[in-house]
């Protein structure tokens, strides 16, 4: 029995069709797990970008806590430091929250509240911060309010990796 060309090539266009099926469904999901992974790249580096800014929203207050208090006078009390800056503090909170995932939006906001002590005072005011820091002229409550003070905002933080 003699085969014909046209018969030899039927298995062969088969075998093309499928292989280049099969290819085509390999280099699909290639592509969209490819695609998948930049797009999580993205976010992660703009997650890191927003903590960044985060971080440096804190960094001057954070500077003021660990330095040592004298008592002198003149001397910036935490109230003082806590009342210019919680402005900046707030935006940078809104910016950063943006960027949490849904699940850590409660606890977030949870510790948020402890810092600013908004739930307190339900709005975010110098009152609140005087109220919760007071407006202390003790040396040592001094320090232990801006050890307070920094142990809040180290809680923030934690929400807020580097890397």
């Amino acid at each position: 029995m003699r085969v014909t060309l046209q018969e030899a090539l039927i298995p062969a266009t088969i075998g093309a069709l499928v292989g280049g099926l099969c290819s085509l469904s390999i280099t699909s999901w290639q592509l969209r797990t490819a695609h998948r992974n930049a797009l999580e790249l993205i976010k992660r580096q703009e997650f890191i970008k927003v903590s960044h800014l985060f971080h440096n929203a804190f960094m001057d207050i954070l500077i003021f806590c660990g330095e040592e208090t004298t008592g002198i006078g003149g001397e910036k009390r935490i109230t003082d430091v806590l009342a210019e800056s919680i402005g900046e503090h707030k935006k940078a909170m809104l910016l950063f929250r943006a960027y949490l995932p849904d699940s850590q939006w409660l606890t977030f906001d949870k510790t948020w509240n402890e810092y600013s002590r908004q739930d307190k005072w339900r709005e975010l005011n110098v009152n609140s911060i005087s109220a919760e820091y007071g407006a202390v002229f003790d040396t040592e409550k001094e320090r232990e309010k801006r050890h307070l003070a920094a142990l809040r905002i180290n809680k923030l933080l934690e929400f807020a990796p580097l890397n």
